[in-house]
């Protein structure tokens, strides 16, 4: 992935993150499977299958385009730590999983489910089923986006005081 797409992609995740944000200032609790409408069920079905696919390419240390075995090369050469590997690793860790992620914020969610809901978050009342509806979907997907971000973003965060000489 180049610089202006990763870019361009970041700043997407940073929007996707703010609306969810925005829209959960005034959340009182998920409504259960039953109360919410179909599109919200929907969101939900494809909320649970992007955790699959990413925790899929987490467990496998999928890197993107054989990027796995230069990098484990390389770390050979340099006599690297299993710190300096995370980190290299980081670098071009999990193009696939942030590929999909990627996708699933400005496709599944920005230009699909934020679309038909801004209605529903904006106009219903504050205590309406509708709007909490769309809230318990904001809420797992918020929960779920902290969840799978998390597991790159901690390996690379436990490098830094490596790194910094902090032993």
């Amino acid at each position: 992935m180049c610089t202006a797409k990763v870019s361009e992609a970041s700043r997407k995740m940073r929007n996707t993150i703010r609306f969810l944000l925005g829209n959960l200032f005034d959340f009182e609790g998920p409504l259960g499977w039953s109360e919410l409408e179909e599109v919200d069920q929907y969101a939900l079905h494809q909320l649970h299958q992007l955790r699959n696919e990413v925790t899929n390419h987490y467990e496998r240390f999928e890197f993107h385009n054989g990027m796995c075995v230069r990098v484990c090369a390389v770390a050979r050469k340099i006599r690297a730590t299993p710190f300096t590997h995370i980190a290299m690793g980081m670098a071009v860790l999990n193009n696939s999983a942030f590929a999909l992620l990627s996708s699933y914020a400005s496709n599944e969610l920005s230009s699909f489910y934020f679309e038909l809901t801004k209605d529903r978050l904006y106009a219903d009342r504050r205590d309406g089923p509708s709007r909490r509806a769309a809230q318990s979907v904001l809420f797992y997907v918020r929960a779920s986006a902290c969840r799978v971000t998390a597991q790159p973003g901690l390996l690379l965060v436990l490098t830094i005081p490596w790194h910094a000489g902090d032993r």
